[in-house]
């Protein structure tokens, strides 16, 4: 199903990073700052130095350094323009969300109490086994968790939502009675109205608060801050035939039609984080245009969240994904060190939240990829 934004969309432009796509931070990304060289993404621990726009009749790239030295020499030029639509990459401290101050990439671990979701179904349906595993993320630095009672993996079809309810109301019980941060991953209002009552932190709906009618004033009514994902059609369709004229024009543009009817019914826009929904609706070129674009969601001025953990768009096993089916490293279980990678795309476009499987190899990477980065 296509939207129509209901609110203007910003003008967008795709952030790159020096060195053929590299990034810097730390006192390299003072340097190219003071030099004119770059500009800060977000509150400044990244920089880019070149921007793409992303309209379908003007992709055309800039430098960071040529934009302010023509605008110095000739300034009601077209560059003034550029670098005060550029402003709205930049933030002058970091999103807060849920609580959480978004200065560093947060974790969201992943439990999915379902018999059939697509990595790890059944494996979490007894709820005393859930909670363990929710606890072994905790330890393992998953900043909150993200737990799911219905698969919305491609071809999977709807759960009752008094069933779906039951799988997840003990856990979450268990979660929030030692008041660990927990995000309930549902589409139904009955399920997101009871997980308000039982102590949830965030509502994440993978339709945007589309699918349901009463989603969206139940959410309003909670308070509570919500994840909107990017998608179109239902999880049993919705990647028969995905078609875009302009992948990352039309997802933002989707998005913030989403955005825009959730602030409409009541929803505080601080409260409200974005997902670009990595496989929902979109075949193996969509994802990977979408990953390489991430950077240019920025534009709508809201945190993001990445979910491409363990997703078939990097099991190199399938001839059309990203990994080449000979690839010794694809053959690999659970695809970890492919699903590293898509999070390292995403902590150096920007994404302030990641939500994955393997937690503890998803910190450490972290961990590293910023120590190196600021040398």
């Amino acid at each position: 199903m296509r939207h129509v934004a209901m609110t203007p969309l910003p003008k967008l432009y795709l952030p790159r990073g020096i060195m053929a796509g590299g990034w810097r931070a730390g006192s390299a990304a003072a340097r190219l700052r003071a030099g004119c060289q770059a500009l800060p993404l977000l509150h400044g621990d990244l920089v880019f130095t070149q921007v793409q726009s992303i309209d379908q009749a003007d992709q055309s790239v800039y430098s960071v350094e040529s934009l302010w030295w023509n605008w110095q020499s000739k300034p009601h030029d077209k560059n003034q323009q550029i670098l005060t639509d550029l402003a709205q990459y930049s933030h002058p401290e970091p999103l807060k969300f849920a609580g959480f101050t978004l200065d560093r990439p947060l974790i969201m671990g992943i439990v999915n109490v379902t018999p059939d979701s697509f990595s790890d179904g059944g494996e979490f349906i007894n709820p005393e086994t859930a909670t363990d595993q929710a606890l072994r993320l905790i330890d393992a630095g998953a900043d909150l968790i993200d737990i799911g009672g219905e698969s919305t993996r491609p071809g999977s079809r709807e759960v009752d939502p008094g069933e779906e309810w039951q799988r997840v109301a003990p856990v979450i019980a268990a979660l929030a009675r030692r008041q660990i941060p927990i995000s309930v991953d549902t589409r139904h209002s009955l399920v997101m109205e009871r997980a308000w009552r039982e102590g949830v932190t965030i509502l994440n709906d993978v339709s945007g608060f589309n699918y349901d009618p009463k989603s969206r004033e139940i959410a309003a009514k909670s308070g509570l801050p919500v994840i909107i994902m990017h998608m179109r059609g239902t999880p049993d369709v919705m990647n028969n035939s995905p078609n875009y004229e302009n992948l990352l024009r039309e997802v933002a543009s989707e998005l913030n039609a989403s955005v825009a009817r959730a602030e409409q019914s009541g929803i505080n826009r601080e409260n409200i984080m974005i997902d670009p929904g990595i496989g929902f609706a979109k075949n193996h070129q969509h994802n990977q245009i979408l990953l390489n674009g991430l950077a240019s969601l920025h534009g709508l001025g809201l945190p993001i969240l990445l979910g491409a953990s363990r997703k078939g768009l990097i099991d190199g096993r399938k001839k059309s994904q990203l990994l080449r089916p000979d690839n010794p490293i694809s053959s690999q279980p659970r695809r970890i060190g492919s699903s590293l990678a898509a999070v390292i795309q995403g902590v150096q476009s920007g994404v302030q939240m990641f939500r994955v499987h393997d937690v503890r190899e998803t910190s450490e990477a972290i961990a590293v990829w910023r120590t190196l980065s600021q040398s």
